[in-house]
Formats: structure tokens, C-alpha cells, sequence
């Protein structure tokens, strides 16, 4: 006769246990590396925000986003560019935010190209904020 065992001692419950324990740990890895790049998705955002054509192009506010749809990072020689594909949805249309951007070693990440996308439209809201505050 075998005795039974206690559930403790069941190889299916701590198999199962550990893969709960792994995707855990990969969850939270996936969110500390996104709190380290989420700073240039917020400005980005930011900045579509504050441009009232932009706005005014998804229909009105406010201006909701999603996850990055493709991030890609390329790094040479402590020369860091940077691109990321954002969804977008205004009031009534929707679109895609692109951003690309660079840094040099720690320093501050520089915006060199924001393109908001609606169907054909494509406005550089990098050009519209420049022009705004004077800039050519």
C-alpha cells in the first residue's frame, strides 16, 4: 500500500510553483527596463500633447497612447540613438507617434524627429513646436 503524499511534496506543484516564481521575475524585469526608457515615451507624449495641430488632428483631446508597438536602440561608442512606435487615439481618429531621438554617453535624450501619423496625414511635431517658440 502506498501512503499518500502531502501536496507539499507533489513534483507538479513545485514545478508549477516555479514557473509562477520565473514569470514573476520576468514581469518585473520587463517592467524596471521600461521605467529605465519610459521617460522619453512620457516627453514624447508630452510634446504631442502641447501641439494644438497635432491635437487637433486626432480630433480633440485628450490624447491617449498604448504600449510601444517597436523599440529599437542601437549604441556606438557611448553614442545612443533611439526609436520608438507609439498607437495614439484622440476624441475621434487615432494614429502612430514616431520618435526618434539620440544621446551622447548619460547626457539628455535630444528629440530629432516626432512624426504624428492619421491615414495619409503626417505632421512633424518637432517643426510645429520649433515654430511656435520662434525657431526655423
Amino acid at each position: 500500500m502506498n501512503p499518500r503524499r502531502h501536496w507539499t511534496q507533489t513534483p507538479r506543484i513545485w514545478l508549477a510553483n516555479g514557473g509562477i516564481v520565473a514569470a514573476a521575475l520576468a514581469l518585473s524585469w520587463a517592467l524596471l527596463a521600461a521605467g529605465a526608457r519610459g521617460l522619453e515615451y512620457r516627453q514624447a507624449l508630452l510634446v504631442l500633447s502641447h501641439d494644438p495641430n497635432a491635437v487637433r488632428t486626432l480630433g480633440g483631446g485628450p490624447v491617449r497612447a498604448g504600449w510601444p508597438l517597436a523599440e529599437r536602440i542601437d549604441e556606438n561608442a557611448g553614442f545612443q540613438t533611439e526609436s520608438l512606435l507609439i498607437p495614439v487615439r484622440g476624441a475621434t481618429a487615432q494614429g502612430r507617434l514616431l520618435v526618434r531621438g539620440s544621446r551622447v554617453g548619460g547626457g539628455d535624450y535630444t528629440f530629432y524627429q516626432i512624426n504624428l501619423q492619421v491615414g495619409s496625414t503626417t505632421i512633424d511635431v518637432v517643426r510645429d513646436l520649433r515654430a511656435a517658440h520662434g525657431h526655423p
